[in-house]
């Protein structure tokens, strides 16, 4: 974990250093963290708009696409399922922009409180441009309607299906451990647990251990990031899941 936070403290030096000439300052944390941030709220505006070029740029592509598949397929439930994940990736898309921007200017007032969840939420971003490139190419690629109907099928039901099973696996772990040691883990790197969270992404994942018998567990639901409406939270105590 603390292997990906560096990556992506690299990452969003790198990119705060080359968006619109604005500069960047170094801030040394208590525990000894360096964390690069915007100088100004101006300046982390300017970012947060570099930031999301690409972004913006694949989801019209992949929206594109799915207009088109609209026009050609003759089946109605395609249609209808076609313009409902239309609908679904722009409200997402809103979501994790307002949170990404707000999360920006976090990191510019208080860089040290709100570095580790802003650099998850650059990987979040990352994660969920990739996935708009492959559904894209995916739907690009389907000539068949039995092909298109399952792509769209997976991105709007299936998904969240799974990750609700990873993440209930996540929590039962956790329980079994607190049953096994009388406590519960300090994170979730001492549990086996690791498929579950590639799966989801830990940048959607925020672990914290409130007391050896509690902990809180936070996670990005379809709009990718953390710290939004669409979070999900679990709560376990002496073994037991509170929701």
């Amino acid at each position: 974990m603390k292997n990906v936070i560096l990556k992506l403290l690299y990452l969003s030096i790198v990119t705060m250093t080359l968006s619109s000439c604005c500069e960047t300052r170094m801030a040394s944390c208590p525990d000894g963290r360096p964390v690069s941030f915007p100088k100004s709220e101006s300046c982390a505006i300017k970012i947060y708009q570099d930031a999301v070029k690409d972004f913006n740029v694949n989801l019209k592509a992949t929206v594109d696409v799915m207009d088109r598949v609209n026009v050609d397929v003759d089946n109605l439930e395609i249609k209808s399922e076609s313009k409902r994940l239309r609908e679904k990736l722009n409200q997402e898309s809103i979501r994790l922009q307002e949170t990404y921007k707000a999360s920006y200017l976090a990191i510019t007032r208080d860089p040290c409180a709100n570095s580790e969840r802003h650099y998850k939420l650059v990987e979040s971003v990352s994660k969920k441009n990739y996935e708009l490139q492959e559904l894209k190419t995916k739907l690009e690629n389907e000539t068949k309607q039995k092909e298109i109907k399952s792509t769209l099928n997976n991105y709007l039901y299936q998904r969240g299906k799974k990750e609700g099973t990873a993440m209930g696996k996540i929590a039962g772990t956790l329980d079994r451990y607190f049953v096994g040691n009388n406590k519960y883990p300090k994170s979730l790197d001492d549990i086996a647990v690791e498929n579950e969270i590639n799966f989801i992404g830990a940048s959607r994942l925020e672990y914290k251990l409130v007391s050896p018998s509690e902990y809180s567990m936070r996670f990005a639901g379809e709009d990718y990031a953390l710290g939004s409406d669409d979070d999900k939270l679990y709560k376990g105590k002496d073994g037991k899941i509170e929701r």
